[in-house]
């Protein structure tokens, strides 16, 4: 049965979920890792604490929708109508969590008979988890009132059959992770097959499982195991053994999770196919099928205020590399109209503001073998900057490769011979707003150019103090027209 709201109620800050079979829950809209980022660590090692950290009576749940619009929400830029013309993929991410209570004691049958209030035991859980989504450093936004009813407006009539659940507009399938993968991997493993992938929504949910109820499920495979004699199972029951020292030597923690990725699609034949291709992707991660008999209760399962069907067993340190939560792609849309918004390899899209406050520093390095697009793509920065008012851009040009850039945007050329005047005057440079200090540094080193003679590579600290001094004093004269015919007639 598909879960009903009963009831929201919304409590500092945070509206919670109480469905008819009395479920109490929330969600949060998420924001992931970017893998370009310096900080892929150290999000998986939070990630592994804050799962560490989970109640067991928590059902958690990372829903990551990928798809493709033409729809741009980006503030108006140098590229917007392009963007939108072309579409690009978007992604969204949510983190749903369910207060199921899977613990049973004399309290939880006692709570059973006793009217739920408005600040029950789920929904002080539930606020607990709130600050300790805020105390681990994740950045995400809980979802109001309104989200909440649409997440629950189901309008599904579907009618089951061996490939797919079928409505009137459409086909559903579903593909399901089945086991783990041997080989190693890390943050960029998922995202690199599910960047593969058009269109399709993850739900990955997860349980910590109690430590008594671990001991349990590893004694049981380690007795299953020994009483098997092929090589395979031996090397299993080393692992095993390593497994249940870890859990009470290094406190390691087990979750069930469940990892489900969804397609929709207009007709069964278009559903099938893009499953194939895939599956043929997600195989590359880990071992997937796609979903048949168990369709239904799978769907079901990707549902929030849904219980896990068919779960796998992890560990609280690598159940991270299996969330949807690591991507190469932008934490901030373009917050400037200055930025410069590009496709990614995945079409998702990347906006490069030069000027970006967060940036240490604002040197950029363009680097490609000839006809790569080194210029095109300086072309598109310079265009994005201009339309900053505040910006103004100067181009050192060995070959004439932006001449017309230049004559299209209006610019100024200046072309410069050894055996020419080039028309520019460094001495310009007074005339604008800049602190004296400013303006002796750039005129001091244009004069040691000048004064240096050949093999010489610096002047002394007493000629270097005597130029400064001129051009201080040149300073105080207030020439109308400076320049380095009057500085010499001057000083």
């Amino acid at each position: 049965m598909l879960p009903q709201i009963k009831t929201i109620h919304c409590v500092d800050g945070l509206a919670i979920w109480q469905t008819t079979c009395g479920h109490f829950g929330c969600g949060f809209e998420l924001t992931p890792v970017d893998l370009e980022s310096n900080y892929t660590i150290e999000f998986t090692n939070r990630l592994t604490a804050f799962i560490k950290h989970l109640s067991p009576d928590i059902l958690a749940r990372v829903h990551f929708e990928s798809f493709y619009s033409n729809d741009s929400d980006l503030i108006e830029n140098s590229r917007s109508k392009a963007i939108s013309e072309l579409g690009h993929r978007k992604n969204k991410f949510y983190f749903y969590v369910n207060h199921v209570g899977t613990q049973i004691n004399f309290e939880s049958i006692k709570n059973a008979f006793v009217p739920k209030t408005d600040f029950s035991v789920e929904m002080q859980s539930l606020l607990k988890l709130k600050d300790a989504i805020t105390n681990f450093g994740f950045q995400t936004k809980p979802l109001n009132t309104d989200s909440i009813k649409n997440l629950f407006d189901f309008k599904y009539d579907l009618i089951k059959t061996t490939k797919s659940l079928e409505s009137e507009t459409e086909s559903i399938g579903i593909i399901r992770l089945v086991k783990q993968s041997n080989a190693e991997i890390d943050q960029s493993s998922l995202y690199n097959v599910l960047s593969k992938i058009k269109n399709f929504k993850v739900s990955a949910s997860f349980q910590k499982i109690s430590d008594a109820k671990s001991k349990l499920i590893l004694e049981k495979k380690l007795k299953q195991l020994k009483s098997q004699t092929d090589v395979t199972s031996n090397i299993q029951v080393h692992e095993t053994e390593e497994s249940i020292k870890n859990q009470f030597s290094l406190g390691t923690s087990f979750v069930e999770f469940e990892f489900l990725v969804i397609f929709q699609r207009i007709t069964q034949s278009e559903l099938l196919n893009d499953m194939s291709q895939a599956l043929t992707e997600l195989n590359k991660f880990a071992d997937f099928k796609i979903e048949t008999y168990g369709l239904a209760e799978s769907f079901i399962a990707t549902l929030p205020a849904c219980s896990q069907h068919v779960t796998l067993i992890e560990t609280d340190s690598a159940l991270p590399l299996h969330l949807p939560l690591f991507v190469k792609n932008d934490t901030d849309t373009a917050l400037e109209n200055r930025s410069l918004t590009l496709f990614r390899e995945d079409k998702t899209l990347s906006h490069f503001d030069l000027f970006n406050s967060k940036y240490n520093c604002f040197n950029t390095l363009i680097i490609g073998s000839s006809g790569k697009g080194k210029s095109v793509l300086t072309g598109l920065l310079t265009k994005s900057l201009l339309t900053d008012k505040n910006i103004s851009v100067i181009k050192v040009d060995v070959g004439g490769s932006h001449s017309k850039e230049c004559e299209l945007f209006g610019g100024t050329e200046y072309k410069m011979k050894l055996n020419e005047p080039s028309g520019i005057n460094p001495f310009d440079v007074l005339n604008i707003q800049a602190s004296d200090s400013e303006k002796i540094g750039i005129l001091s080193k244009f004069l040691s150019v000048l004064i240096l003679e050949n093999g010489e590579t610096q002047f002394s600290k007493d000629l270097k103090s005597q130029i400064e001094e001129s051009i201080q004093q040149y300073i105080g004269l207030n020439s109308k027209n400076p320049d380095l015919d009057d500085f010499y007639n001057q000083i």
